[in-house]
C-alpha cells in the first residue's frame, strides 16, 4: 500500500484564500480549468479546500465554514489565474 506525505511550511502563516480562475494538472495529460474558484491554505500551508464555481468571498465562507472569515484573500486581476502545486518541499499557489 503507497503511503501519502504532505509537504507543510516551516515558517507560521495565516489562512489564505485564492480566489478567481485556477488551473490544475488533473494528470500528466489532462487539465482542469475553473474559470471561479477558491482555493485556501490552512496555517501549516497546506491546501484545505478547492471550491468550484464559487460566485464570491461570501460564497466560500458559507460553505467552508466562519473559521475562514478572517483569512486574507488574494484576487486573480485582468485575465491571469491561479496555478495549485508544489515547489520543492512547500505548497504553494501561484498567479500567472
Amino acid at each position: 500500500m503507497a503511503s501519502t506525505t504532505v509537504a507543510k511550511a516551516t515558517m507560521p502563516l495565516r489562512k489564505t484564500i485564492y480566489l478567481g480562475p485556477f488551473v490544475h494538472s488533473v494528470s500528466l495529460k489532462q487539465l482542469e480549468i475553473c474559470e471561479s474558484g477558491a482555493i485556501g491554505v490552512d496555517e501549516e500551508g497546506v491546501i484545505a479546500f478547492v471550491e468550484r464555481g464559487v460566485a464570491g468571498l461570501e460564497d466560500v465562507v458559507k460553505k467552508v465554514g466562519g473559521e475562514w472569515e478572517e483569512a486574507n484573500v488574494v484576487k486573480v486581476k485582468g485575465e491571469g489565474f491561479f496555478f495549485p502545486g508544489f515547489i520543492g518541499e512547500l505548497m504553494d499557489v501561484q498567479c500567472c
